[in-house]
């Protein structure tokens, strides 16, 4: 049996912390940290976040951490599980910790939730496969520019998502493989599909 599961803000909540506090979003604050150009990059990472994003993250690792568990039950008893957006090692990537610890730099509290954070991540199980796919910044504006949303990300917003993106990491993982999305999708079904097979 196979079992698909996204493990993207499973928290009915988020939803709702999106629609009125839209500054908040990891996006967001992404975004505002690419735009500080002229400042360095560690600066730029120090910058203490607010409380309510603190309470975000902490709660979205919490989520991410309760889902796996029973992904991993599932896999035990023979299921093969389909994840969406693994959550990784590494902090300020989209899928990892959002949170930095910085003693003298923020609160105590904030801290304290950032060690929390980073527990609950560090408690995931690996995954047996990973595949990471990538996609280059033009193909990814065409591919934009074809969807049927209201809300659809703009070239600009795309730009800073490419550039902050990192290498997805998850210390124990068995098998990683890359895709290159560039290709039609047809191809990159195919791409999958041996490279699981390569896996097993």
């Amino acid at each position: 049996e196979i079992y698909t599961l996204s493990l993207h803000d499973a928290l009915p909540i988020l939803p709702l912390a999106r629609l009125l506090f839209p500054g908040e979003r990891h996006q967001a604050r992404q975004a505002a940290e690419a735009s500080k150009q002229t400042k360095p990059r560690d600066e730029q990472s120090k910058r203490s976040p607010s409380v309510l994003y603190a309470l975000r993250a902490i709660s979205l690792a919490w989520d991410r951490s309760q889902l796996l568990r029973k992904v991993h039950r599932r896999s035990a008893m023979g299921e093969i599980v389909i994840c969406d957006r693994y959550p990784a090692d590494a902090a300020g990537g989209t899928d990892g910790p959002r949170l930095h610890v910085h003693e003298g730099k923020q609160s105590w509290f904030i801290n304290f939730l950032a060690r929390s954070e980073h527990r609950l991540y560090a408690q995931n199980a690996p995954p047996d496969i990973a595949l990471q796919l990538h996609v280059s910044i033009e193909v990814a504006k065409q591919r934009n520019q074809l969807r049927r949303k209201s809300d659809k990300h703009t070239d600009k917003d795309l730009e800073i998502r490419h550039q902050t993106v990192r290498s997805w990491k998850k210390t124990g993982t068995k098998v990683m493989r890359d895709i290159d999305t560039d290709l039609s999708l047809e191809q990159t079904v195919l791409s999958v599909k041996e490279a699981i097979w390569e896996s097993l």
